[in-house]
């Protein structure tokens, strides 16, 4: 998980310098950031609530212990992501359908 937050932290930057060389966003683009931002917050919201839910590891712990955490951590973050998309359905369904005709 941690891995994916830094990828996306170093990812906006980069994907900033790239829209600024191009001259000033168009609405579409500014869209197209916000949304990614907004997917990137949803996707972090996710996981720290999983991960809040799942027992710290002790810094002694045992490869038993850490697999068993990391099951139980996908099992949160499943039922997490359940939750937002049965809460969140019809307005995902709706971005997903505008991102495929846009494109």
């Amino acid at each position: 998980m941690n891995r994916c937050v830094l990828i996306a932290a170093l990812s906006l930057p980069f994907i900033a310098s790239i829209a600024s060389a191009q001259g000033p966003p168009t609405p579409k683009d500014t869209a197209i950031l916000k949304d990614f931002e907004t997917r990137v917050s949803a996707y972090m919201k996710v996981h720290r609530a999983a991960e809040a839910d799942v027992a710290a590891l002790r810094k002694t712990a045992s490869a038993k212990e850490i697999a068993s955490r990391q099951a139980e951590l996908a099992e949160s973050v499943r039922a997490h992501r359940r939750f937002v998309l049965v809460g969140g359905g019809a307005e995902l369904r709706r971005v997903s359908r505008a991102a495929r005709h846009d494109g």
